[in-house]
């Protein structure tokens, strides 16, 4: 009986897995689009005077990602220094792909059991 629970609860934290890494494509996707669509001259532009630009939104979310990665899920690191970045509409691409593909990583190798730890 032991054996059919754990053996059911590996299928769970699988499908899991499976489901969080689907929705976390569907995620980059989506957000590389939203990036990719605006125009570059736009990247400055505010909602409102006290919100960020579109540009620093972007990389607050990569900011995150990257944090929540790093030093919760994982202790593995990137070379990136997002409060100095200045690149252009395809350098914020190519580190939105890294971040991604980063945090991806840090998923995909956690073992099922630091789910119950996290």
């Amino acid at each position: 009986m032991f054996l059919v629970s754990f053996t059911t609860g590996m299928k769970a934290q699988d499908t899991y897995f499976q489901e969080y890494l689907e929705k976390w494509s569907n995620a980059r996707d989506y957000t590389i689009k939203v990036v990719e669509l605006m125009p570059e001259a736009e990247f400055s532009f505010k909602p409102t005077e006290d919100e960020m630009t579109f540009q620093e939104q972007t990389l607050h979310l990569l900011r995150n990602m990257y944090w929540l990665s790093s030093s919760y899920l994982s202790k593995d690191t990137l070379e990136v220094d997002f409060k100095t970045f200045k690149g252009d509409k395809t350098a914020l691409i190519e580190l939105m792909q890294q971040v991604f593909a980063f945090s991806e990583k840090v998923v995909q190798q956690m073992e099922t059991a630091q789910l119950e730890e996290k």
